[in-house]
């Protein structure tokens, strides 16, 4: 099974980080803070994607899954908490307006972010992000899954060529048509990196030790190269981040698993916890984040003492935050989800 993979573990808890950090840059700058925010922080996103791909084929390739059971099953680890945090923001933008920075109720971007329609933010124009901004990562990744549901129809050699023709002619639309609106978030190239994992996988499963200096040397090849697109940012901001970070992100998955089946991966408990927590970690940092710039922002301190507070202070808020939401929300509510569905379906069965 795919969560049997330490590396894919740390590496979910790596990449949640990375986007905390990337997230700083707004409530810093609400603190007077207007420096240097490398945006590569934000490949934490890419190596997300990776590792979806990588645990779809491994979680269904030896499966015999229906489209609808794969569906079901992804919604039960995804949709509730999104749809908690989405109605949790869209409360507080009803109720305490004042308190969201970039945002205000509107019913259609609301519908719609709960049906993971992409749709343009009624405040942030020309973006097509949900209620829950960072959210238009999970609309990436519903579409993907639907795309994924879909394959599992065909011959497992087949599946991956599938979704690679898939992936192909919708990037190849959106270079030649240039489509706008909602239809634009379909043809962006950083969906082949959902395809990377999925070759990653399959080479995996078929492939023995490459050795841990080949699988260090991946490793280190893509943090070299997020390092480098960072410190080059402004030379290389129109490059498209699938080249900036989906591929170093890959290489970054790639080594890290086959480090650990060369059995130079140490066991770390906090950093798997953390794994198994970063989506709570994901979907509520930026509240987070937002609360701790208020709080800061409130305290007779001067500027530069809240900038150089507020990085420490907001990261150990949302690990503390993340995994209490984990523990006390996530995991009962995904086990009462799938209790019920499971209820269902015996019910179905017997009748």
């Amino acid at each position: 099974m795919p969560n049997e993979l330490r590396s894919l573990q740390y590496l979910r808890a790596v990449a949640a980080l990375l986007v905390v950090m990337v997230h700083y840059q707004a409530p810093l700058a609400r603190l007077g803070y207007h420096g240097w925010s490398p945006q590569a922080l934000g490949s934490g996103v890419d190596i997300f994607f990776v590792i979806s791909g990588v645990v779809m084929w491994l979680s269904t390739v030896d499966k015999n899954l229906t489209p609808g059971d794969f569906l079901l099953k992804r919604a039960l680890r995804i949709v509730p908490m999104y749809m908690l945090i989405t109605l949790f923001i869209t409360l507080i933008m009803v109720a305490f307006p004042w308190a969201v920075s970039n945002g205000h109720f509107d019913g259609a971007h609301v519908a719609a972010s709960l049906l993971f329609i992409p749709w343009e933010h009624p405040d942030l124009r020309g973006h097509l992000y949900p209620v829950f901004v960072p959210g238009w990562t999970i609309n990436a990744e519903m579409f993907f899954y639907l795309l994924f549901s879909v394959v599992l129809l065909l011959a497992v050699r087949l599946r991956i060529v599938a979704v690679a023709l898939a992936f192909g002619t919708l990037v190849f639309i959106g270079a030649v048509l240039h489509p706008t609106g909602s239809l634009s978030f379909y043809t962006e190239p950083y969906l082949l990196e959902f395809l990377f994992g999925l070759v990653i996988a399959a080479g995996y499963r078929t492939a023995g030790q490459i050795g841990v200096l080949p699988s260090a040397l991946l490793v280190a090849g893509g943090v070299a190269w997020l390092v480098l697109s960072a410190v080059f940012e402004p030379s290389v901001q129109d490059i498209d981040r699938v080249i900036t970070w989906g591929i170093p992100a890959a290489m970054i998955v790639c080594g890290s698993m086959y480090l650990e089946r060369a059995g130079a991966l140490r066991h770390s408990r906090i950093m798997h916890f953390l794994g198994n927590a970063s989506y709570s970690i994901y979907m509520t940092h930026t509240i987070v984040l937002s609360a701790c710039g208020l709080v800061l922002s409130r305290l007779p301190l001067s500027p530069v003492a809240q900038q150089l507070i507020y990085r420490p202070f907001a990261m150990a808020a949302v690990v503390a935050v993340g995994c209490l939401t984990y523990l006390v929300v996530e995991q009962p509510m995904t086990r009462g989800f799938r209790a019920l569905v499971g209820l269902r379906q015996r019910r179905q069965q017997i009748a």
